[in-house]
This record gives structure tokens, sequence and C-alpha cells, in this order.
């Protein structure tokens, strides 16, 4: 069973790889510096070695040196001299020794110690030798056969050997010390090139790292960027990119969304073709049918059900008014309908928009007036003409009886210095709510719920103006104010192609 790795887990390995590298320079480098240090440890303690062992033998030397001096001259100061050196010299010998046992080497430790003998002999002689002048200045035979010359000669005799031990000593600590010296300076070395190779594999390791991660996430992200592209074009989608991680989860559900928009369009597109044939068309054949009964085609009706048949035709009408918007705005959504611009006049448009809407303005008592210069434009005009219709249909049936709607068009500039076509539309009618302003244009809004059964709008007309324009470049607004009317308009590129 594959681990199911997230992009925590990839994180995670981002930081605990190099990591992982970190203490693992950490653990050479704490070993290479107490390298460094043991050696430089041994370094002190062997030149510690040579000094003592050089102190010793100074002690022994002068010890002989104030011994042959006391015993020619009987002098009080060499005697104290001789007994001063004598504490040295043993104190000497006993750090010495200390030394040899700390460093642990079985070889030097022997080597004092034979020096250590060899001083105990010569210091019992010289001792005889100055209890022999002792006994003198008290006018005392001494028995003592290390007298002299004798003794002079023997003490000689080991302090020959005891210089030989010591050189001994004295040449191997500082060829240690030496070794030690080097080996330390090969440490530092050891140190500083590991410090360079580390910081030179830390910053590639980091690039790469980085780099890999960097690549990775961002070619999944793209797979599922290049997907959404596709989704508006209607192209095939890539296949899913597999994995665990929060990416192709994110792919996953997108392609199920895909899967559940596309079956939801592939049933919109069946109900806009069933409305389209299997309603419409009926609803159309019912409506003729009306039309001729009401007309006395099939036999003079009563008062009553001509009412009857007149009703029936004015809701048959609104129900294929709302069908064809729906088509309408389908269809202008998903580019389907197309426009046909060509040369037109803007009062061209809004006279026939007047034409058809001048019988409901009647029916609701009012007053259309109509500021329609000679403007030339290109557009499609049935759409434009389509849209004011809509427009004005909407500013009658909001106006109050008595009131007046105004439609005009103008030239314009926009930012840019294009000349733009100014169509308004303007009533006295209750007004538009600040907080629906900015979604009035979408589908199926209404500004009260009650305007659906009162002024028999669905939502849909405002909608389809917006595409109408939109198809043409164009923009579409409202500007208004509670209890004192709004003003439509919208406006489009003077040579919109």
């Amino acid at each position: 069973m594959r681990p199911r790795l997230k992009i925590y887990h990839y994180q995670l390995a981002l930081v605990a790889i190099p990591l992982l590298f970190e203490l693992i320079f950490v653990a050479f480098l704490t070993s290479m510096l107490f390298e460094a240090e043991q050696d430089l440890k041994r370094e002190i303690l062997s030149k510690e070695i040579t000094y003592r062992t050089g102190v010793f033998g100074r002690y022994v030397a002068e010890g002989a040196t104030v011994a042959a001096a006391y015993s020619t001259t009987s002098s009080d100061f060499f005697r104290d001299r001789y007994e001063n050196n004598k504490l040295g010299c043993r104190r000497a010998i006993k750090e010495l020794k200390e030394l040899v046992v700390e460093k642990g080497d079985r070889v030097q430790i022997k080597r004092v110690d034979n020096v250590e003998q060899i001083a105990e002999k010569g210091q019992k002689i010289l001792d005889q030798v100055i209890s022999d002048v002792d006994q003198r200045r008290r006018g005392e035979v001494s028995g003592s056969r290390f007298h002299g010359p004798v003794a002079m000669m023997t003490t000689k005799r080991l302090i020959d050997s005891l210089i030989k031990e010591t050189q001994v000593i004295l040449t191997e600590e500082n060829e240690l010390a030496r070794q030690y010296s080097l080996n330390s300076a090969r440490s530092r070395k050891r140190v500083h090139y590991l410090l360079m190779a580390f910081v030179g594999f830390s910053v590639g390791a980091a690039f790469l790292l980085n780099r890999w991660f960097s690549v990775y996430i961002t070619r999944r992200l793209k797979a599922v960027i290049d997907n959404t592209q596709k989704v508006p074009k209607g192209e095939a989608l890539s296949p899913p990119i597999g994995g665990t991680d929060e990416i192709a989860q994110l792919d996953k559900v997108f392609h199920e969304m895909v899967d559940e928009l596309y079956s939801a369009q592939k049933m919109k597109q069946y109900l806009l073709s069933m409305v389209s044939h299997d309603l419409r068309s009926p609803l159309t054949s019912v409506q003729g049918m009306l039309t001729m009964m009401g007309a006395g085609a099939f036999g003079e009706l009563t008062e009553k059900a001509k009412k009857r048949v007149e009703s029936a035709e004015n809701e048959l009408s609104r129900l294929i008014k709302m069908t064809n918007e729906l088509l309408d705005v389908e269809r202008l959504a998903s580019g389907k309908l197309e426009m046909q611009p060509e040369p037109v006049q803007a009062s061209d448009i809004l006279q026939a928009a007047v034409g058809s809407m001048q019988a409901l303005a009647d029916q609701h008592q009012v007053k259309l007036f109509c500021d329609a210069p000679e403007l030339e434009f290109v557009a499609d005009r049935e759409r434009l003409i389509q849209v004011v219709i809509n427009l004005l249909s909407n500013a009658i049936k909001y106006s109050p009886e008595g009131s007046t709607v105004l439609l005009s068009a103008s030239v314009v500039s926009d930012s840019t210095g294009q000349d733009q076509i100014l169509f308004k539309v303007t009533d006295e009618g209750r007004g538009i709510p600040a907080e629906f302003i900015d979604r009035i244009f979408e589908r199926f809004q209404q500004v009260e719920e009650s305007d659906a059964t009162e002024k028999g709008g669905k939502g849909l007309g405002l909608a389809i103006c917006k595409s109408i324009v939109d198809a043409h470049s164009g923009v579409l607004s409202v500007e208004s104010e509670l209890g004192k009317g709004s003003t439509f308009w919208f406006s489009i590129p003077s040579n919109n192609q």
C-alpha cells in the first residue's frame, strides 16, 4: 500500500534532509574538534614534561655544584642552598612523575622511575659529603669512604647517567610535542575544509531541494490551472495528476465538479431543446387557435366566452414571451446568439421602440417623449430595439399614472477618446434601492417579490439587455433615487463591428 503523502510531508522532507546532513556535519565537526583538543592537551602536557625535566636537571646540577662549593669553603650559605636545592629536587621529580602518570606512557614512567632512583643514589652520596664537611667543622673525624675526589667522581658518573636518561625523556617529549602540534594544525585545516565544504553543500542542497519542491508543486498547480482555463473553452480536461497530496485531491474534486457541470449543461441543453420544440411550438399553436376562436372562426362566442378567450390568450402571450426571453438569455450567455452589425440610425431604434410600447404607455396613462437625433453607427438593429423595448417596458410598468418617460440618444467620448452612442431611458417611478443596483442585471432578480405577479416580470429582461450590450462591447448601468425615478442607460462604440 502506497503511503498517503501530503504537501506537509514534502515540506517536512525539505527541512529534514538538510537538518540530517547538518547533524552529520556537527557530529564530524565535534569529533574533529575533540581530536584537535586532545592533540593540543597532549602537546601542552609534553611541553610541561619537557619543562619539568629541565627544572629537575637544573636542580641536580645545582645540587652537585653547591655540595662541591660547601666541601671547599664550608660556608653556611652553600649549606643552606644545598638544603633548599634538595627540597626543590624532590618537588621537581614528584611533579614530573605526576605528569607522566597523567600522560599514561608506561615507557616514560619507567624512565622517570629510573631517573628518580639515580637521583636518590646521588643525593645519598652528596648528603654524605655534606655530613663529612659538617663533622670536619666540628673537629670530628669522618669514617666515610665517600669524601673528596672519590665522592665527586662517583657523583659525576651518576649525574652523567641521569643526564642521559633525562635527555632521552626530553628528546622523546619534544618530538611528541612537535607531532601533536602538526596534528593540531592538520585538524584545524580539516575543520576549515569541512566548513567550506559544508557551506557549499548546504547552499547547493538548499537550492536543489527548493528547486525540486518548487518545480513539483508548480507543475502540479499548473496542471490544475490549465484545466480551469480549458473549462470555459469547452476543451477536454487533462488526465488527473494522481497522488495523495492536497493538490491531487483538488484536481480530483475539480474533475468531478467539471463532470457534474458538463452533465448539468447537457441537462440544460435538453431542457432548452424541450422548451424550444416541445413547449413553445404547442403554445404558439394554442395561441393561434385562441386568436381564431376569438375572431369567430369557429362560430360566434358570447361576451363572457370572448373575455375568457382573451384572458387565456394574454396568459399564453406572457408565457411565450417568458419562454423566448429564457431562450435568448441562454443563447446570449453561451455565445450561440450572434450579433448582425449594420449601419443604423439612433432615431430609428428609439422610434421603433416607442411604436411598440405606445399602446402599453396609453394603457398605463404614461406619456412618452423621444429625443431622437440623426446619429448613425454600426450595431445589430433588432437587438438594440429589443434592449430599448425592455428598458422602456420596465419604465412604463413602474411609473405612476400621468408621469413621463423620456428616451434620448447622444454622442459621448470615453476615457480613450473613442466615440460612444449613449442611450437613456428616464422615468419618474419609485426608484431602485441602493442594495439592488449591483445585482439588478442578474437573472431572476426582482426589486420586490410582488413584481412577478403584479407587474408580470420574471427578472429576465434586464439580464437579456446586459447580454446584448456586452455583445456590442458596451456598458449598461442605472442611476436611481428612491421616490424620484431611475435612468437606465447604455453606451456602445459608434464603430462597433
